[in-house]
């Protein structure tokens, strides 16, 4: 596992700089009941630690009342994206995702860290990361986020 902050190539003792942080994840698919509140415990962790967090879900709602349709949330996520130090994409299983490889190309080309959280026998992205983060329980993956990582 890598740490977080742009200056930590791998453990960190101290507290890594805060970072603006944009989380990916598959959405099609998969069942909102059960990611929401995983998804919330990932970015409450990174909050907790002082970045600041950008995750489509927690904008779930609005979209619906505004009508967005699946290109309308991609091209406003992409511009979210655009303005984040990092992205951490959050892989539960090894179906790919439209919107990620999306978001994978515009960060490649700007350049930035991507983080990929994934469990340790799914390889979908890992190619695409500047650091690969494995979990094997989602439990632990949250305290590892504020502690280990963070």
């Amino acid at each position: 596992m890598s740490g977080f902050g742009p200056d930590d190539p791998g453990s960190n003792p101290g507290r890594a700089i805060p970072m603006n942080i944009a989380v990916a994840y598959r959405f099609t698919g998969e069942n909102l009941l059960e990611l929401e509140p995983i998804l919330g415990s990932v970015c409450q962790s990174l909050r907790d630690c002082g970045h600041t967090v950008f995750c489509s879900l927690e904008h779930e709602t609005e979209f619906r009342k505004q009508g967005y349709s699946a290109d309308q949330i991609y091209a406003f996520c992409r511009a979210q994206f655009k303005t984040r130090d990092a992205m951490l994409v959050f892989l539960r299983s090894s179906s790919p995702s439209k919107g990620i490889e999306l978001e994978l190309d515009d960060a490649t080309a700007a350049n930035k860290t991507v983080y990929v959280v994934t469990p340790r026998n799914v390889t979908l992205y890992r190619d695409r990361a500047t650091h690969v983060i494995e979990y094997e329980l989602l439990e632990d993956l949250c305290d590892s986020l504020r502690t280990r990582l963070l």
